[in-house]
C-alpha cells in the first residue's frame, strides 16, 4: 500500500530539511575537520565507488589475513547450526516470500560492544573508506549474517532477488563479505554500474518516494542496460564487495549451492530509517567516527 500524501510530505520535510540541511551538514563538517588519510587500497576502492557505485576487494587485502579465520569459523558454525537447519525444513514445506533467507539474529538484535561483526562494521579501515565515499561521518544502520537457501525447480525470484533500489537513503553503502565460495549457482550479488549518483543509469526507475523501493518490471532492466554494465559478483570466501545500494542490485537466487555472507549498511544522518540493531553496554573504547556511527 502506498503512503498517504501527508506521510510522504512529512518524510520529505524530515529528510530534506532536518536530515540533509542540518544533520548531514554537521556531519560533513566533522568529516572535513577529521579527514582520514587513505592508503592505496582504500583510495582505489573509494575511487571505484565514486565512479561506478561498486568496488570489490578481499578481506585479506583490506584488513590483513590474521582476523579472517575466526570470522570464517563463526560463519561456518552458523551455517551448520540448528537455526539454518530448521529454516531449510520450513522453506521446503512453504517456499513463500523471503523465507529463502536465514539471518543470524532476530530483528532487532541486541549486540554487545565486543561482537566481532559489529566491531568489523566500525573498523577504522572500513569506516574511513565508507565515510570518504559519502563525504561525511556515516551511521551504521545494519549488521547481520545471511544464509541463502538454494531454490528447487523453477521458483520465481522474489523480494531482493529482483532488481531494485534500496529505500533507506539516496546515498548509502552496503558491504557483503562472502564466508563461502559463491559461484553463479549460489545466487551472487549483481550490480548495475553507474546506476547511482551522476551515473549513466541513475535516472532509470527512480524510487517512487522517500522510503519506497523501486522494482522495475521483470526483464525490462536487462533490455535497457547492457551486460557489460551488469556486474555478477562471484568470488571465493573472503571476497568483500562494497556498493551504493541506492543503485540497482539483486542477489540470492541460489539454484545449486547456498550463499553465506556477512553484511553491513551505512547511511547518512539524514536517513529516515531507524537503526536495525541495539548495542548493549559501554562503547567508550571507540574512536570519534565509530562512536558517531552508533549514535
Amino acid at each position: 500500500m502506498s503512503l498517504s500524501r501527508t506521510r510522504r510530505g512529512w518524510r520529505w520535510l524530515k529528510y530534506r530539511a532536518l536530515g540533509q540541511g542540518v544533520r548531514n551538514a554537521a556531519s560533513r563538517r566533522s568529516f572535513a575537520s577529521h579527514r582520514p588519510a587513505l592508503d592505496a587500497v582504500q583510495a582505489r576502492l573509494a575511487a571505484d565507488l565514486a565512479r561506478d557505485g561498486f568496488a570489490r576487494t578481499s578481506f585479506a587485502e583490506l584488513f590483513g589475513a590474521a582476523e579472517w579465520e575466526p570470522l570464517r569459523a563463526a560463519g561456518e558454525a552458523f551455517a551448520e547450526g540448528e537455526r539454518v537447519r530448521r529454516a531449510i525444513e520450513r522453506y521446503q514445506r512453504e517456499s513463500t516470500g523471503k523465507q529463502y533467507l536465514v539471518r543470524l539474529w532476530p530483528e532487532p538484535p541486541e549486540l554487545p560492544p565486543s561482537d566481532p561483526w559489529l566491531r568489523l562494521g566500525l573498523h577504522e579501515r572500513l569506516l574511513d573508506l565508507v565515510n570518504s565515499y559519502l563525504g561525511l561521518w556515516s551511521k551504521l544502520n545494519y549488521v547481520d549474517l545471511w544464509y541463502t537457501i538454494p531454490v528447487e525447480g523453477e521458483r520465481r525470484a522474489v523480494a531482493s532477488q529482483r532488481w531494485h533500489r534500496d529505500p533507506e537513503d539516496e546515498r548509502m553503502v552496503k558491504a557483503f563479505l562472502y564466508l563461502s565460495d559463491v559461484d553463479e549457482g549460489a545466487g551472487p550479488l549483481e550490480y548495475v554500474r553507474g546506476s547511482t549518483g551522476a551515473g549513466r543509469w541513475s535516472g532509470l526507475w527512480p524510487n517512487p518516494a522517500l522510503g519506497e523501493a523501486s522494482y522495475p518490471p521483470d526483464g525490462e532492466l536487462e533490455a535497457r542496460v547492457p551486460e557489460s554494465d551488469r556486474v555478477v559478483c562471484t568470488g571465493p570466501a573472503g571476497t568483500l564487495i562494497l556498493c551504493d545500494t541506492h543503485g540497482f542490485h539483486r542477489g540470492g537466487l541460489a539454484t545449486r549451492s547456498p550463499r553465506l555472507f556477512a553484511t553491513w549498511a551505512w547511511v547518512t544522518p539524514a536517513s529516515i530509517f531507524a537503526r536495525r540493531f541495539r548495542v548493549t553496554g559501554v562503547t567508550s573504547d571507540l574512536d570519534s567516527t565509530a562512536e558517531y556511527a552508533l549514535r
